[in-house]
């Protein structure tokens, strides 16, 4: 196999994946009910946490993500038929960081928060083709294995060029590091994600990175864009604004973000724009048109991975070690305006100031659910009048994912995840 054979097989890959941020921002509780919602009764019942749309959710994302696993495995397993030239080499590096980056979101699904030391199992790790069946690892030996895939994909990126020009591609070593800084938030090692996160702005700097340049910023090619890869915009995002009901007749039939998740409107996440959609001018809260498209064109696709996170998740480790000022700046520079964050707080006011202005920063993009889980917080439900209906408390079952019931013909009998065992029998 040479190194255009690697890639097509990659192709495929990516192909397999499922990506719907859209859904886990529903279940993140970023938007609350409307006519757009209401009229879709699998995502209605799915944004009230019912079980019944759970289960088939975890099942699609589950079975997808290891098909995709499956053509990583064939593409690392393929032998070379010449010697390896520097396509190879690259397509050989992203298939280990990929490989690594689905076991980290299966991982956060499916798994208990990490903190959860009562039930320490993680996922199931299938290394080879011929591994249709495996038992569940713990999430330290799946955390391991990440690490295990990332520094052998680091390793190949290593050993280009120095100047070497990444085609046809959305992984990249920038991208590498800052996924390697978020599996380090994820397991609290707070000098590892300040250590990565450099690495990553090293490689692609962020100083210059503005809320306001988001339009040019999130566009760009290349390493700049941070890309995983991009989405086909669905027509969901084509008119989510976060003014009040005096909508127009186009927008009836749209969704409003929550009320804990709105942007004031002294903020620039709150500029509007007209935006040709669908052969109609509509208005878009301005963080929708900066992450989907500039403000002239239509709506193509969206990013999955845009350079603010790395700020974000670096601030973070900054704040629990102590350096709130330093991750004031970060975060401060970014915005824009003040968020408060300051030496003079204590850490968890500072974590919350924080939490506050990320979960805003990224509403409707699929990150809060994961970061929710992760920082044990409740996620609040809305009625369609924007009153709170209900609370999902962090320690609710449904914030991790059943395995699925197709994994009952799996000869390791893997154990069902807890409260699960009464819905999905494995």
């Amino acid at each position: 196999m040479d190194g255009v054979s690697a890639r097509e097989m990659m192709a495929s890959a990516y192909l397999s994946i499922s990506v719907d941020p859209f859904d886990l921002s529903v279940l993140a509780g970023d938007f609350m009910p409307s006519a757009y919602l209401n009229r879709d009764p699998v995502r209605n019942q799915l944004y009230h946490w019912d079980t019944k749309e759970l289960i088939p959710l975890a099942q699609t994302t589950w079975e997808d993500s290891y098909k995709a696993i499956a053509c990583l495995n064939a593409i690392l397993e393929r032998s070379l038929s010449s010697p390896p030239d520097y396509q190879y080499i690259q397509v050989m590096a992203e298939v280990n960081q990929l490989k690594g980056w689905i076991y980290f979101n299966l991982l956060q699904l499916f798994s208990t928060p990490y903190s959860d030391r009562q039930h320490p199992l993680g996922i199931i790790l299938r290394n080879s083709t011929a591994e249709a069946d495996a038992p569940r690892s713990t999430k330290e030996v799946c955390l391991e294995e990440i690490h295990r895939l990332f520094t052998v994909a680091e390793t190949l990126y290593n050993s280009l060029p120095e100047r070497y020009s990444y085609t046809n591609t959305y992984l990249t070593p920038t991208l590498l590091y800052a996924m390697w800084a978020e599996v380090y938030l994820y397991r609290r090692d707070y000098r590892k994600v300040i250590q990565m996160a450099e690495n990553a702005q090293r490689l692609t700097p962020t100083k210059s990175l503005r809320l306001a340049d988001i339009p040019r910023q999130s566009w760009q090619t290349g390493e700049g864009a941070l890309w995983i890869y991009p989405i086909t915009a669905q027509s969901f995002y084509r008119g989510v604004n976060a003014s009040e009901r005096t909508l127009p007749r186009l927008l009836q039939f749209t969704f409003l973000m929550a009320p804990n998740r709105c942007p004031s409107p002294s903020s620039p996440r709150h500029e509007k724009y007209t935006m040709q959609l669908e052969g109609f001018k509509q208005p878009v809260i301005g963080k929708y048109a900066r992450i989907l498209t500039n403000p002239e064109q239509s709506v193509q696709a969206a990013s999955v991975y845009r350079p603010p996170q790395i700020l974000y998740t670096k601030a973070e480790a900054l704040i629990m070690t102590n350096r709130a000022d330093e991750a004031a700046r970060i975060i401060d520079g970014y915005t824009g305006y003040p968020t408060g964050i300051g030496s003079n707080k204590s850490t968890a006011e500072n974590l919350k100031l924080l939490q506050k202005d990320k979960l805003e920063e990224f509403v409707g993009e699929g990150k809060n659910y994961l970061d929710l889980k992760r920082w044990g917080l409740p996620c609040i439900l809305y009625n369609s009048n924007g009153t709170e209906e209900k609370t999902i408390q962090p320690n609710d079952y449904r914030f991790t994912w059943p395995i699925p019931p197709s994994e009952r013909y799996n000869t390791y009998a893997p154990e069902q995840n807890p409260g699960w065992t009464t819905y999905v029998i494995l």
